[in-house]
């Protein structure tokens, strides 16, 4: 009944441009102004313009708009400030063509750093903290395809607290590591099944509460998206089950309760009594014995309500001898 409910939800990292990704700095020269400037992460064939003023050495210095070509295609314009040739610390606002790439805030060591806004143009935008490039701090994702964020971020991946949602309506606030669900959190997912506890790698994970509408609920101990160890589980109809669970199945030692009064005791396995265990019906008889599928099968005693019992062997609920 549960495995259903335990969907593994794909952590999610932000994504750093290729263009911030690929090493090596280079050394350019405007062919209009002359003035120099070293890019960290040059283009292939890369060409730049300055608007702005050059230092006595020739090189860009000062406010001004840098403007990056690739292969005679312009790619990037920063309006920002130089000294001395490189990218000055300070603010930046960056335009770029291709995926429409824009960020405009904090700008360190030629990095993003600080706090900053950026979005492309397939929709996908973020508003927060930066740190030597990525995403990091406090910021607020949201994402092409509806999939929103707000809280900790750390080196460009959801990391700490925070609120998730996605398009079809399922939601999540707790903890996250890795851009995965960690920690201790809720979920309440788009068909109304709801689960707060412990989480691991987006799986249910330790102790935790979950509820599918219209079958049952369980509280209880869970391992890798599956009820696993003590737990109880109540169905619609009032039928209870507590006790040992292994890979979401009821089995070990557990007690049954049926809406009926009548309860069993013992042995279980896959949800049914299955090898010793005490049966107590509601008018108070019982049977004391071995059990196949819930019924008596096997050598037991029956207790009768005058006090006297009845031992034997039973075949499928009747006593054969």
């Amino acid at each position: 009944m549960w495995k259903s409910a335990a969907v593994v939800l794909a952590g999610t990292a932000l994504a750093t441009p290729a263009w911030a990704q690929e090493p090596g700095p280079a050394k350019f020269v405007d062919p209009v102004s002359g003035c120099s400037y070293v890019h960290a992460n040059p283009f292939p064939d890369e060409t730049i313009r300055w608007q702005g003023t050059c230092d006595a050495e020739g090189r860009v210095d000062g406010p001004g708009v840098l403007i990056i070509s690739s292969a005679g295609r312009e790619v990037q314009r920063f309006e920002i400030t130089m000294a001395a040739g490189v990218a000055a610390d300070g603010q930046v606002k960056l335009t770029s063509t291709g995926d429409g790439a824009n960020y405009e805030g904090d700008y360190r060591n030629g990095q993003f750093h600080g706090q900053g806004r950026w979005s492309d143009n397939y929709g996908n935008s973020y508003v927060g903290g930066y740190a030597n490039g990525l995403p990091h701090g406090r910021g607020e994702w949201t994402s092409a395809d509806g999939i929103t964020y707000a809280g900790d971020l750390k080196n460009g991946m959801f990391d700490g607290q925070g609120r998730w949602a996605d398009a079809k309506g399922a939601t999540y606030a707790g903890g996250f590591k890795r851009g995965a669900f960690d920690g201790q959190g809720r979920m309440v997912r788009a068909d109304g099944v709801t689960y707060e506890g412990g989480f691991k790698a987006s799986r249910f994970h330790g102790h935790g509460v979950a509820y599918i509408p219209g079958r049952g609920g369980y509280n209880g101990d869970w391992v890798n998206g599956n009820m696993h160890g003590q737990g109880t589980s109540v169905l619609e109809d009032g039928t209870r089950y507590t006790g040992d669970f292994r890979n979401s199945e009821s089995t070990g030692r557990g007690r049954i309760e049926l809406p009926d009064g009548t309860v069993y005791e013992g042995e279980v396995r896959n949800g049914k009594g299955e090898g010793i265990g005490i049966l107590r019906l509601r008018d108070g008889r019982r049977y004391e014995g071995e059990f196949r599928n819930s019924t008596m099968h096997g050598r037991g005693r029956f207790y009768h309500l005058d006090g006297t019992s009845t031992s034997g062997t039973w075949y499928h609920g009747e006593m054969v001898r």
